[in-house]
């Protein structure tokens, strides 16, 4: 509802198949599920606004279903605002993702977090298909990213302890690790 050229609005989208997505971006295999949206926008001035609410409905990887705890995007002053959570079915632990991305490449002001701890990032073993799988242990991944889109710089840390893998048939077990990304840099310490 609301005017397509100046002023403002809302709107709302129910039960958006992942797959359509892959018509206009990569998708993961094994990604399925359906996304309902709402949201507000104001359009006609030099600087358009959005407000934008995503709810993910019978989402999974493969065969863990996912969960969509806090999804807003904001679009204002040029800028992606995020504030995005994501958590696999039995995970403690959720994937959290939250910043400021300026629209235009070249623009400082790029800053964003990626956080998690314990079992929360054992769900993406699923985007490397059978090859991978995770039986147990705990990763702790604590990223900023800042700069801009076309010069990022990291800085942060990925813990992985008591870790254990199966990974092309092979088991990897007590694997203990630090991975420091130190802004150009990534540097495995142990």
């Amino acid at each position: 509802s609301g005017p397509l050229r100046r002023g403002a609005g809302n709107f709302s989208l129910a039960d958006l198949p992942l797959e359509l997505l892959a018509l206009l971006t990569p998708v993961p295999a094994g990604l399925r599920g359906r996304l309902s949206l709402q949201g507000r926008y104001r359009l006609g001035t030099p600087q358009p606004e959005l407000e934008l609410n995503i709810s993910l409905v019978d989402g999974y990887l493969g065969e863990t279903a996912l969960v969509l705890e806090r999804s807003t995007i904001q679009l204002e002053q040029a800028r992606l605002l995020l504030d995005l959570s994501l958590r696999a079915a039995g995970a403690s632990s959720s994937v959290e993702l939250a910043g400021v991305v300026p629209l235009d490449s070249g623009q400082q002001g790029l800053e964003l977090r990626l956080a998690s701890r314990g079992d929360g990032l054992r769900f993406l073993t699923g985007l490397a298909g059978s090859g991978l799988s995770w039986t147990s242990g705990s990763a702790d991944l604590q990223l900023l990213v800042r700069g801009s889109r076309l010069a990022p710089v990291a800085n942060g840390f990925l813990r992985f302890r008591e870790g254990e893998l199966l990974l092309a048939g092979q088991l990897l077990r007590d694997l203990d690790a630090v991975v420091l990304f130190d802004f150009t840099a990534l540097e495995v310490q142990q």
